[in-house]
């Protein structure tokens, strides 16, 4: 959470993949990182699971950026728990930042 803490304070926007938050645990990031919002998606986005039922988490992507932005961004609702995006709306055009977690299973691109 530190290193986090340090990026928002250096960086507009911020990129998670593999946060290993369940959707029950989104309001995380919201509490240990104030002063940014966030579009985050869970593994268990589809098939919600309960807090009683929490095994290690697995996969989920975030986007992060300054609540100062906010009114400039709107969150997209196309992708899943591996892949979201938001716009920004800038001066002259809107900008999409997409956010993809693909792991793969290669063991020699590991």
């Amino acid at each position: 959470m530190k290193f986090l803490e340090h990026l928002s304070q250096k960086h507009a926007f911020i990129c998670l993949q593999e946060h290993w938050l369940w959707t029950f645990e989104k309001d995380y990031i919201d509490k240990h990182i104030p002063g940014m919002m966030n579009h985050s998606r869970c593994h268990d986005v589809n098939d919600p699971i309960s807090n009683f039922q929490i095994p290690r988490g697995r996969g989920g992507v975030a986007i992060l950026w300054p609540s100062s932005l906010d009114s400039h961004v709107k969150k997209l609702e196309d992708g899943n728990e591996r892949i979201i995006a938001i716009e920004i709306q800038t001066r002259n055009k809107a900008t999409c930042l997409v956010n993809a977690y693909m792991p793969t299973k290669n063991p020699t691109l590991t």
